[in-house]
């Protein structure tokens, strides 16, 4: 998609440095720019819609129901972990391998891979809940022109699946707005800024 190359470049470089523990003021500034630049990144695919302070609201008031469901899925997320005592596991299978070279247990790395893929798919059933939610929102809140602006912004070579965006229904190309630029943790806090000065 065209909005995914600033935030592909945000990601790639603080991800490259994460290596670092020692975190200096040149870092820290690199990062803060590299956050202007993520931001930008939503500011510019967001400011075509024309949204008014109705729809900001609207929007904003549905993104804090998606924050909400996040904050149900890291709770159990911790609660299954405390259930599975994997923290622990993970400790002495760490000090044996630093300490004393021994391999990880084929049966644990099973048993982290099994919660790993039920995690995952946890977060992939709860975003899609979330992108349905915005979908409802824009439907009731953007007429026609702003939903057709959504659409648009999709580069109609970006491939989901085994189709192309060009390819999908209407409400398919909108979804990927919604993924990628609707529930990205940047964007509510601009659209609080936007409503500020919307009609």
């Amino acid at each position: 998609m065209k909005f995914k190359v600033f935030l592909a470049l945000g990601i790639a470089l603080i991800s490259s440095f994460g290596y670092s523990q020692e975190v200096t003021q040149a870092g820290k500034d690199v990062d803060q720019i590299i956050l202007k630049i993520n931001k930008l990144n939503i500011v510019k695919y967001v400011t075509p819609l024309l949204l008014k302070k109705d729809q900001l609201n609207a929007l904003m008031s549905t993104i804090e129901k998606c924050r909400a469901k996040q904050s149900e899925i890291v709770a159990l997320d911790a609660m299954e972990f405390k259930k599975q005592k994997l923290e622990a596991e993970i400790d002495k299978a760490l000090d044996d391998a630093m300490n004393n070279g021994s391999y990880p247990k084929r049966d644990l790395q099973s048993k982290v891979i099994k919660i790993q893929d039920a995690l995952l798919m946890r977060r992939k059933i709860a975003t899609n809940e979330m992108v349905e939610m915005l979908l409802e929102t824009c439907k009731k809140q953007l007429n026609e022109g702003q939903l057709a602006v959504m659409r648009n912004l999709t580069d109609p070579n970006y491939v989901e699946g085994e189709t192309k965006a060009s390819k999908l229904p209407d409400d398919e190309r909108t979804k990927l707005f919604i993924r990628e630029i609707l529930l990205s943790p940047l964007t509510y806090d601009i659209f609080k800024q936007l409503a500020k000065h919307a009609q």
